[in-house]
């Protein structure tokens, strides 16, 4: 958290290292993240096993919003049902520019 207070990544750049974490972290399923605007993001994770749980599905957009406020200065999260299945988890992801707020 310290390195991203001081200089200012953006959520595109910790965007960039889903794949690896994903790859680490579960068995199959993929990662598509479509860039919509400037500081907009259509999250699709195709594949997963936990995506018909609606518990996960919830805690997973909260745990995203959360990843994208540390590179930002606000952050909005938002299951997007016409795009997820059983299998898919598909969230919007949005956020302000600016640095994220101090929170020490």
């Amino acid at each position: 958290f310290a390195r991203a207070k001081r200089i200012g990544p953006k959520p595109w750049e910790a965007f960039s290292h889903t794949h690896e974490t994903v790859k680490l972290n579960w068995r199959g399923g993929d990662v598509q993240i479509t860039k919509e605007g400037e500081t907009q993001a259509l999250y699709e994770w195709a594949g997963h096993p936990c995506a018909n749980i609606p518990y996960f599905v919830t805690s997973f957009s909260s745990f995203m919003r959360a990843l994208t406020n540390l590179f930002s200065s606000r952050a909005y999260s938002s299951v997007v049902p016409e795009r997820s299945s059983p299998t898919t988890i598909a969230l919007r992801l949005s956020w302000a520019h600016g640095p994220p707020p101090d929170r020490a």
